[in-house]
C-alpha cells in the first residue's frame, strides 16, 4: 500500500511540475533589443582634409573618444555617400573620420577602424530643415503578438540658442514622436507602442508631447493611433534635424525593449 501511495504521490508531483513549466514557458519574455550609450551626432557645418580630417565643427559638449556623425554626400569625399560615420574627436570640434559607416542596428566601437584614404574636399555644409536618420532598429515580423509593445527611452543633448533642433522617430514609416528643444541643453523621453489587441493596430502618446525629468508635458492633442502591421517586419528609427547649420544634436543614449504578448 506505502509503496502503491507513493508511486501516487509521485506520480501527481511531476503532472504538477509539467503544468507549472507549461504556465511559465507561456508567460511572454521581455526582449531587450537594443541599447546604447555611444552618441550618434548630427554635427555642425564644418571642413574635410585629406583622409578624413574633420575640423570647424560648432563645439560639442566634450571630447567623444568614439562617436557616429552624419555627413552629407560628397562631404568626406568627391562621391562619399550620405550618411553616419565612425569618428574619434582629438578635441570638442576636430576629430577623425573612418570608413566605418552605421546602416542598421546598436552603434559599436571597431576593433581596428577603417582609415579613410581619399582627398579632402573642404568644407561642407550641413543638411538642415529636413529630418535625418540616424539609427535604425530592426523589429521582428511578430515580434509584439496582438498586445505587446515597444518600449523606448532615449536622451538627446543640444547646443544652447534659441533655435528649434528636434529627436523624432519612426515606426514603419509612421512618427510617433517629435521632440522639440532648444535652449534646454539636455531632454529625454519616454515612449511605448502597443498594440490594441491586433498587429496592425496601436496607440501610443500625442506625437508632440515631451517628458523632461519626471513632468510630462502635455500639448492638448489626443493619443497617437497607428495603423503599422507588425506581423511583418518593421523598422524603428530615431531621427534628428537641425534648422540651422550652425547647430548640432545628439541623441546620448537609448534603450528599447520589446513587451510581446500571449
Amino acid at each position: 500500500m506505502r509503496i502503491f501511495y507513493s508511486a501516487v504521490v509521485a506520480a501527481m508531483l511531476a503532472l504538477a511540475g509539467n503544468a507549472m513549466a507549461q504556465n511559465v514557458g507561456a508567460v511572454p519574455v521581455t526582449k531587450q533589443i537594443s541599447q546604447s550609450g555611444i552618441p550618434i551626432i548630427l554635427p555642425s557645418s564644418g571642413s574635410i582634409g585629406n583622409n578624413g580630417a574633420l575640423t570647424g565643427l560648432t563645439a560639442l559638449p566634450q571630447t567623444f573618444a568614439n562617436c557616429y556623425m552624419y555627413f552629407p554626400a560628397n562631404a568626406i569625399a568627391s562621391g562619399s555617400t550620405a550618411g553616419v560615420y565612425f569618428v574619434q574627436m582629438g578635441s570638442s570640434s576636430a576629430g577623425t573620420i573612418y570608413n566605418n559607416p552605421l546602416s542598421s542596428g546598436k552603434p559599436t566601437i571597431p576593433a581596428s577602424p577603417t582609415p579613410f584614404v581619399t582627398t579632402g574636399p573642404g568644407a561642407y555644409t550641413q543638411t538642415t530643415s529636413s529630418p535625418i536618420s540616424l539609427l535604425t532598429i530592426p523589429i521582428a515580423a511578430g515580434a509584439l503578438g496582438n498586445s505587446g509593445n515597444i518600449y523606448l527611452e532615449a536622451s538627446a543633448n543640444v547646443n544652447n540658442n534659441s533655435d528649434s533642433k528636434f529627436l523624432l522617430g519612426t515606426f514603419g514609416g509612421t512618427t510617433f514622436f517629435q521632440y522639440q528643444l532648444t535652449s534646454q541643453i539636455w531632454g529625454g523621453l519616454l515612449r511605448r507602442i502597443q498594440n490594441t489587441g491586433s498587429q496592425s493596430t496601436q496607440v501610443t502618446m500625442s506625437a508632440g508631447n515631451t517628458q523632461s525629468g519626471t513632468d510630462f508635458s502635455l500639448n492638448g492633442s489626443a493619443s497617437n493611433y497607428m495603423t503599422v502591421n507588425t506581423a511583418n517586419a518593421q523598422n524603428l528609427v530615431l531621427q534628428l534635424q537641425i534648422n540651422t547649420a550652425t547647430d548640432f544634436a545628439i541623441p546620448s543614449s537609448y534603450f528599447v525593449q520589446i513587451r510581446p504578448s500571449n
